[in-house]
Parts: structure tokens; sequence; C-alpha cells
């Protein structure tokens, strides 16, 4: 089914268009075609765009043109050009063809072999037509060639169809409905009028920074869409929260640890005594706190206990290589740092003071229960979480009271949570997602379950500890949900799949029975920004679910490299806005400069939005579907890595010349992370698992590489750079291995998250 699409161009318009192609001696159809080309440059962000044309008046120099042969104009020198020279250069920008028009669409290709690199480039089924309504001697009204060319091409391409008669420019689109979305084409015909408007009107204006929108669409896009103001206790911070939540529910069970209970007076009290300690050894607001710690009541104890003394908690996960846990406590320049007994011996660095939670009962004692009388402001740090970094080394995240108490008020009120919640305390230490399920429990008067540590590591205990401590909320990842057994769960309401994609898979596994969300969001956000109801009479997507729309008080910005909104259903990078972000990143100037930048659509001069580096577009029903990294940064069993950290700690081995690590799917499409790398010359005989042992010392295991390639040089682009897609696949992949000696709890690695 073919749809139609009417170009309107206002008569003055066209009255400028002819003007405009008048003073420059070019014609209209080099004015409306470079149009289109830039359109299309601007959608797809590709430096080449090829267009096939049915018409012998493209340009001036039309000898010996049949008219039933395609022409496949290169346009290309799109980076910084401005409207006008860009539209000059192209109008004589023709590639040949004696292919004729009833050929197939490689036919055409491998006739034109244009002399270009294929991998950098895009062959858009994208056709012009621009014709003027008078015969010529070559051309006659009703010529069957053209009239069978054009249905033929309508039935497979999108096709912009432009005529003049004495100066009156009509212009239509046609599309199949089966191919291509009807309302896509009607946005892109009111994008292309828009872009001419502003490219006649400033002609010297670099093409891409001229508006796509309609005023309209820009307001959807920037504001309607980004109406999430709500009021949460944003004159609080977090303690002050709990606080009130001990008050009225003071016997209720704020924690549980294997038979072990906590009430929320009781876990209040021991907070309170402990603060008072850290008060007196000089922990202020805004001062850094480094707890290490297994997962158990000193957990949300030191955690309660720093925030109430003012300060702001470093997580530090003991599972971490002692090297990297080291680097984090002085990258915080921490005077305290809270631990346990059994710890430290992994914890061979000094800090000015060590304290072990599990040997204090008598210096507590001295310290009064009550709440303490602490100054501190939303505005003030809460945590710091360290993520990987590109530079080789972790880099710390701060993040703010006020920030962590609108990500609970709000996910709260999306997932349900109530105070006979049972939420599971899943997520390692170290990641961002613990926070959340830690205060999920706590500012809600609901119960925080910690299930033993060494129950997770078989993925048979995982649904047994669901159904016997009643766990009503579980924040789980995608790649986890895949493989989880799902008996049931007569307790469970929610599941949120975080901390990576989600699978349309996952929510036909676990949408039934229960709510099933995808959450969406960076560190430097306070955990999640957006957040989707999806079940399976959702229409499934290609890419899985979509991220779903932003929540409370967050602003979402999908935007080019100009900060400009991108069109709906274009990709673009993902900024977010609102008290979500964060207040930058530790000792890291220049890269918080870049990251967090001003936002150009807030009147407050103080407004800033962040880069996340994720790529995604705008549905037509306002949700947001993520597309992926555009960059280096992975996503690995919910942990974020840079593959920068990776190159750079295999690198420093002596072992080693150069390595490069990269991402690959296995023929199940499942995530294999890969390394590739040159020995020095004395060891040509490196093997695996030397390289394993070695990178064990130095890197936590999601970020150990899971096969090893050994390589004698890199493949290197025409710039010199390694051309990373055309490293070799690996012709084995160790994971298969280590899956079947750790069975049946090799899910150990896996699971100590």
């Amino acid at each position: 089914m073919i749809s139609n699409q009417l170009i309107k161009l206002p008569k003055s318009l066209q009255n400028d268009c002819l003007g405009f192609c008048t003073t420059r001696g070019i014609d209209i159809s080099d004015l409306l075609l470079g149009t289109l080309q830039i359109l299309l440059h601007r959608y797809s962000d590709q430096k080449i765009i090829f267009i096939g044309s049915l018409s012998n008046q493209i340009s001036q120099n039309k000898k010996n043109r049949s008219l039933d042969s395609i022409k496949w104009i290169k346009g290309d020198t799109f980076s910084s050009i401005s409207f006008e020279n860009s539209i000059q250069q192209n109008s004589s920008n023709i590639l040949d063809s004696k292919t004729e028009l009833s050929d197939p669409l490689e036919t055409l290709l491998e006739s034109l072999q244009p002399k270009i690199e294929t991998t950098s480039s895009a062959y858009y089924k994208v056709f012009f037509n621009f014709s003027e309504n008078k015969k010529t001697e070559n051309q006659t009204a009703n010529s069957p060639n053209l009239t069978r060319s054009l249905e033929s091409i309508s039935n497979l391409y999108l096709n912009f169809n432009f005529s003049e008669t004495n100066g009156n420019i009509e212009g239509f689109g046609q599309c199949n409905v089966d191919l291509w979305d009807s309302k896509a084409l009607e946005r892109m015909a009111l994008h292309f009028v828009e872009l001419l408007k502003a490219g006649i009107k400033t002609p010297e204006k670099s093409i891409s920074q001229l508006p796509l929108l309609t005023p309209g669409e820009f307001d959807q896009l920037t504001i309607r869409w980004n109406q999430t103001q709500s009021e949460f206790s944003n004159n609080l911070c977090v303690h002050q929260i709990f606080e009130s939540i001990v008050e009225k529910r003071p016997d209720a069970i704020a924690a549980s640890w294997e038979n072990k209970e906590l009430t929320y007076k009781n876990l209040n009290i021991q907070a309170n005594q402990l603060a008072g300690y850290l008060k007196a050894k000089g922990i202020g607001p805004n001062k850094l706190v480094g707890i290490c710690v297994e997962k158990s009541f000193d957990m949300v104890i030191g955690i309660l206990a720093i925030l109430k003394a003012g300060g702001a908690f470093v997580p530090m996960d003991p599972s971490y290589p002692s090297d990297r846990l080291e680097y984090i406590f002085k990258e915080t320049n921490s005077p305290i740092l809270l631990t346990q007994k059994e710890l430290l011996e992994k914890l061979p660095f000094q800090a000015e003071t060590t304290i072990c939670l599990d040997q204090l009962n008598k210096k507590l004692s001295q310290h009064p229960e009550t709440n303490l009388n602490t100054v501190g402001v939303p505005q003030d740090l809460a945590y710091v979480i360290f993520t990987s970094g590109s530079t080789g080394q972790p880099k710390g995240i701060l993040l703010r009271h006020d920030g962590l108490c609108n990500l609970i008020n709000s996910s709260n009120k999306l997932f349900k949570v109530h105070p006979e919640s049972k939420i599971l305390q899943f997520s390692s230490f170290g990641f961002d997602v613990a926070v959340w399920e830690i205060f999920t429990a706590l500012l809600s008067g609901g119960a925080l379950v910690f299930s033993g540590k060494k129950s997770l590591f078989s993925i048979l205990e995982l649904p047994k500890i669901i159904n016997e401590k009643k766990i009503t909320l579980a924040m789980l990842p995608p790649s986890l949900l895949s493989i989880l057994p799902n008996p049931g769960f007569s307790s469970l309401e929610t599941i949120v799949a975080v901390g990576e994609r989600c699978t349309n898979e996952n929510v036909e596994r676990w949408s039934k029975g229960q709510n099933f969300f995808n959450g969406y969001g960076p560190a430097e956000g306070h955990v999640t920004v957006t957040a989707c109801l999806t079940n399976e009479s959702k229409n499934f997507r290609q890419l899985g679910p979509t991220i779903g729309r932003p929540l409370d008080n967050v602003r979402v910005f999908i935007l080019d490299k100009e900060l400009l909104p991108v069109p709906i259903g274009i990709p673009g990078e993902m900024h977010l806005g609102g008290v979500c972000i964060a207040n930058g990143y530790l000792n890291r100037h220049k890269l918080t400069q870049e990251k967090f930048i001003n936002d150009p659509f807030s009147d407050s001069p103080e407004a800033q939005l962040y880069k996340t580096g994720d790529l995604a577009r705008y549905l037509p029903n306002g949700e947001i579907e993520f597309l992926g990294r555009a960059d280096n940064q992975i996503k690995i069993r919910g942990f974020r890595v840079e593959l920068g950290e990776i190159e750079s700690t295999m690198n420093a081995l002596p072992t080693i010349a150069r390595a490069v690590a990269i991402l690959r799917n296995d023929s199940k499409q499942n995530k294999i992370l890969t390394a590739y790398f040159i020995p020095t010359t004395n060891e040509t005989h490196l093997s695996e698992v030397q390289l394993q042992k070695a990178l064990e010392k130095k890197l936590p295991e999601f970020m150990i590489p899971q096969t090893f390639v050994k390589l004698d040089d890199f493949p290197l682009s025409p710039n010199g750079k390694i051309d990373r897609d055309a490293l070799p696949e690996p012709t084995k992949i160790q994971l298969s291995k280590n899956i079947e000696k750790r069975d049946p709890t090799w899910l150990k690695d896996f699971l100590n998250r």
C-alpha cells in the first residue's frame, strides 16, 4: 500500500527559493535535491548520502542523459559546510549509470562501484524526481517506461517528487506503508520545509545548526514531554526522612539478615550512637567516609550513621581487588574507613582511623541513642559511587541528598512500594543499585531483606529466597532474569529490570503475575531516571521494551551534536536535567566540565545537563527507546565498564605490548568480553591463564575478559587507528569452559554483585 504526503511550500517560500537559485545560477531542482540530502544527513549523521533520481533535469549539465536511467547523487562534505556551499557543491556531484530502472538495486550498486569506504556510508533507498510541466524533444507526457519505473520504485522505496509550472512549485512524498511509517513521512515533509526555510533565510549558516523542528514539535520535545514537576520532601535530607519513618513505625522490621531481624527503632539507635562516634572523630557535612563491609546489618547501620553525622558514604565492595579498593579510598581522601575485622587482611592500606563495626559495642554505648542535631542541607553530598573510568582508573560520582530523595519518592510511587513491602537486597555494595534498594525500603517503612551472601551463588537458591522471605520487590539485571527459573511467586508484586538492556524474552517470562518495569539510568542520574511498565499486551519492538518516560522532576532531552533536539524517531544522545543529576566527578574537573554542561532549555543560568553518552530516540507516543552506547563504554551484568580501563590495565602488564578490548556476541547472542593483545618480544608463549591471573589482581571479576586473542599486529583504518570492526572473531570462547567447570554453582562470580 502506497501512502502519499503533500509537501506544502508556502508561496512566499517558493518565491524566496526561486530568487535564491536565480542569484546563484542554479536550478530549483538542485536546491530541492540538496535540501533533501542535508535532511537525510541530519537524520542519520552519515557523511555520504546517495539518492537515486528519475529526472534528466537534476543540473544544468543534461546532455546525453536518458530519461529512463538512474543517477545516484553523492552528497558529502557535510561536516561544517554552510547551506549555500552545500547546495552549490552538490549540484554537480553526480555518479552516472547506464543501468535501466527496471534493474534491481543490487545491480545498480554493482554497476556504480563507488570509490568510497562503504563501511562509513549508507545507500538510502530514497529517490528524487523533478519535472517541469512542459514537453521537450526527449520527453513525452505518457512515457510507458517512466510510468512502470515510478510504479515499481513506489512499491519498494521512499520517493520525493517535485514539479514546477510557471514558478509554482509542488511536491509530494510517497512510501510503502509496509516498509515506512506514514506518520514519519508526514513529519519528514514538515522537516523538509522547515530546513528549506531556514537555509534560504540564513544560507551562510552551517547545515548542522539549521533547525528542523516545527515550533509545535520543539515545544512538545522540550517542554510538554518534560513536564514532570512534582512535590517531594526537598527540604529534608535522606536520614531525616528515615527518622520520620522511625517515629511512625518504631517496631516494624527495617531489615532482616539470615535469621535475624532489626526494627526501625533499634536500627535508628545503633546508627545514632555510631553517628555520635563519627562526629566526635570530625565527620561533618560533605566529609567522605569509606565503608567496606559484607552484606549485613553493619551495611545499613554504617551508611545511616555517616549520613546522620553529616558525611557522605563511599561504598567499597570487599570483593574488589585490594589495589582497586586502595585507589578508591585514597582518591576520597577520607579520614575514616568503616569495615569489619575479617576484612582487615584484604585492606593493606592505612586509614587515619580504621573502625571495625563488629567490635564497637563498648565505645558506642557512650554516645546518645537520640537523633543528632546535625547541620545539613539537601544539596549536601549523600554518597560517592565509583564506576569504571576511561583513563584506566575508576571515577567517583558526587551525588546529593535531594537527588536520592527524589529518586526514592518518585520510584516508590511508580512501583507502589508500601510499608508492608519487602525489598530484596541483591546488588553488590559497590553498585549504585544497592543504594536504591536500601533506601527504597528504609524511606517507605518497608523491610530490606539481606539474603545470605552464599545463598545467591546458586541459581536455584534465589527463587527459594524470594518465596521464603516473601519478597514483594526485586531489582534484577535482565541477564539474570534470562536464566533465572520462574516457578511463580505468590508474594512478588514488582520486578524492575535494571543495569542493562531488557529483552522481549524478559517481558514474556516475567510480566505474568507481577508488574514488570524496565528501568534506565546512569549513576550520574541517581541510578534511575526513566521507567516503563511493560507486559505482553504491548507491541514488541526489535530492541526490546522501551525505557519509558522520565520520573518525577527529571528532564530528558535527546539532542544532536549541536545540542538541538532531534525529531521523533531520529537517534540522538540522551541528556539529563533536573534534580537527578550529580554534582560532577571527584577530583576530575576537566571531565566534569565536559560531561556537565549548561542547560540551553532552562531560564536558570545555574541549570545543567548531563551528557549520558547513550543513544536513544523518542517514539511518537512519548516513550523513549534506548539504542546503545555512543562510545566505548559498555555494560556487563549490569555494571558499567569503560573498555579504556581494561585496556589500560592490560597495557600496564609487563608481558603485553598492546591490548584492545571489545564486546562481541557469540552464536547465541551472549555478550562476550574479548581482549586482543600483542605480547612483548620475550613473551610469545603468553597464555590465557597467565593473563587472567595477572588481571585478577587488578580488576573486578566482571571486567576480566572471557576470552583472549593473540595477534601479531592490529588491523588499522586508513587514518592509522585500530580498526575494531576488522578484529577477527575468537576461535574459541573461554566462557564455555568456565561454565562447565563451575556448574552447578557457576553463577558465583556472576551473582557476586
